[in-house]
C-alpha cells in the first residue's frame, strides 16, 4: 500500500485502510492483545463476531473511534464511565464487569466506582444492585486502587459537594413550606427551571419528595468530581430518550461548569452505542436551544 492510500493506519493489528480484506495475522494479532489485555470479556466475545463475519464492519467502527477523543482526552475514560452508568441500568452483567476492570486499569478507586453504582441505582433499584453483585462479587473485595500519577478525570473539575444541598430542614420529615421554597430556588438556581416532575410530587407527595431529594444530596461524598453527576444524568436521559430529564441534566451540567464539549460526548457517545444517531431528533428538540 502506497502512502498515499494510508489515512487510518493499523489499529491492533487491524489494517483499517483494507476493508476488502482481513487476513489471519491481523485477527490473531487483535486475538492476541485482547488476550493479553486481561479484561476477559467483550474484546474476545462479542468483537468475534465482526471478526470472523464482518471485519469491515469492524473496521469502519475502530475508524471513528479517534472522533470522540477529538478535543477530550479523558473522553474514552469518561464514556466507561457513562456505559458502566448504563450497564447497572441495563443489568447487563458482562458490561459491568468489563467496565469496573477497564476503569481500574485507568486509575478509578472502588469508592468512585461506588458512587457511580449508587447514582445508578437511583433509576435501577435493587434490580439495579443484583446486577452489580453477580458482575463483580468474585473480585470486588479484593479490588485494590492502583497508583497513579493524575486522576483520570479532567483537571478542571471541582469535589465540592455544597452545590448538591438545597438547604431542607433535616429536623422533620414533613415538606415544609421553607423546604419547598429553598428546593425550588435550588433548581432556579442550577438551571433556571423547576422540572414538572418536582411540582407533581410536590403536589402530590411532598413528603416523598423530601426523601427522595436527601437521599440524591448523598449520592456523592466527595470521591466523583460533581460534574460527574450531570454528565451521567444526560447519558441515562439520552440512552431512555426522556426529553425533559434531558433538558433538566443540561440545564444542570451548564451551572455546574460542565464544557458544551462534554455534555455533547455525552450525548454522542450514547446516542452511537444506545440510541442510534435518530435519537439525536430528540436531543435537538429538547436542548437545541440551551446548548450552547
Amino acid at each position: 500500500m502506497t502512502v498515499e492510500n494510508v489515512r487510518y493506519g493499523f489499529h491492533r493489528g487491524l489494517n483499517l485502510d483494507d476493508l476488502e480484506t482481513t487476513t489471519q495475522e491481523e485477527k490473531d494479532t487483535f486475538y492476541n492483545y485482547a488476550r493479553n489485555n486481561h479484561v476477559p470479556l467483550y474484546l474476545q466475545t462479542s468483537h468475534s463476531v465482526w471478526l470472523e463475519n464482518r471485519p469491515d464492519m469492524m473496521k469502519l467502527h475502530h475508524r471513528l473511534l479517534p472522533e470522540f477523543r477529538r478535543g477530550l482526552p479523558e473522553a474514552v475514560f469518561m464514556m466507561s464511565v457513562g456505559q458502566l452508568h448504563t450497564y447497572v441500568f441495563l443489568d447487563w452483567e458482562i458490561g459491568i464487569t468489563n467496565e469496573f476492570k477497564v476503569m481500574q486499569d485507568q486509575g478509578i478507586t472502588k469508592a468512585q466506582l461506588m458512587e457511580i453504582v449508587m447514582s445508578a441505582q437511583v433509576y435501577a433499584g435493587v434490580r439495579g444492585l443484583e446486577g452489580v453483585y453477580r458482575a463483580t462479587w468474585p473480585f470486588i473485595k479484593d479490588f485494590q486502587d492502583r497508583p497513579v500519577a493524575k486522576s483520570p478525570f479532567p483537571a478542571e473539575w471541582d469535589y465540592d459537594l455544597s452545590p448538591f444541598k438545597a438547604g431542607l430542614d433535616p429536623s422533620t420529615r414533613d415538606f415544609t413550606a421553607m423546604d419547598k421554597q429553598r428546593l425550588e430556588e435550588w433548581h432556579l438556581r442550577n438551571g433556571g427551571e423547576v422540572p414538572k416532575w418536582v411540582r407533581f410530587m410536590a403536589r402530590y407527595r411532598p413528603e416523598f419528595l423530601k426523601a427522595y431529594r436527601l437521599r440524591w444530596e448523598g449520592i456523592f461524598r466527595g470521591a466523583l468530581p460533581r460534574q460527574v453527576m450531570p454528565f451521567l444524568m444526560i447519558y441515562h436521559n439520552v440512552a431512555n430518550g426522556y426529553a425533559d430529564g434531558l433538558r433538566d441534566a443540561v440545564l444542570l451540567g451548564k451551572a455546574w461548569g460542565l464544557s458544551k464539549d462534554w455534555m455533547v460526548l455525552a450525548i454522542v457517545a450514547c446516542a452511537y452505542y444506545y440510541t442510534g444517531f435518530e435519537g439525536l431528533n430528540m436531543v435537538e428538540d429538547a436542548v437545541g436551544d440551551i446548548l450552547d
